[in-house]
């Protein structure tokens, strides 16, 4: 599966993009809809146009980086990804999402880890099976970076392994 966006794709992604560098450098209160369209190089009506919060746009951002991951790994939706290359993922990324963690915005983390794990690890599927371990590993992922990422990857999947018959 090749990761490609659309020009509107393109547009999110670089306007969550924008949301976290200014997170990374100021207080989410002074992160404002100006500020965001200014640094992604665009006008304050894009931004009004694709998101009505910061959570939105850094989750889609997450979201799209953690799908150009993926790609570069090799991995994709019909190979059903196993869960350490997800953990991986998540744990490549683990400065931006302690810094979304500081800055309150936790549910954006939230948001595209259950995204992601629903095209990867659940390979879509919505019944009661796989919402209840979606929803328990999203839990789980929310402990961890609570954690600061105390343990590695692989701990976490053995953890889960224990928990969730996968």
């Amino acid at each position: 599966m090749e990761f490609t966006l659309d020009k509107a794709g393109r547009t999110k992604a670089q306007l969550g993009e924008a949301v976290i560098a200014l997170l990374a450098e100021m207080p989410q209160e002074r992160v404002t809809a100006e500020a965001i369209a200014e640094r992604a190089g665009m006008g304050r009506a894009t931004w009004f146009r694709h998101f009505s919060s910061k959570s939105d746009a850094a989750a889609y951002a997450l979201v799209a980086r953690w799908m150009r991951w993926a790609e570069d790994e090799g991995l994709s939706a019909e190979s059903n990804m196993t869960l350490p290359p997800f953990l991986y993922m998540v744990h490549s990324q683990r400065k931006t999402v302690s810094l979304l963690y500081a800055r309150n915005m936790r549910q954006a983390v939230l948001d595209a880890a259950a995204k992601i794990a629903k095209i990867f690890v659940g390979g879509g599927r919505t019944g009661y099976r796989e919402k209840f371990y979606l929803y328990g590993f999203v839990g789980i992922l929310d402990e961890w970076v609570e954690r600061e990422f105390a343990e590695t990857p692989e701990e976490v999947a053995e953890m889960l392994g224990a928990i969730f018959v996968l």
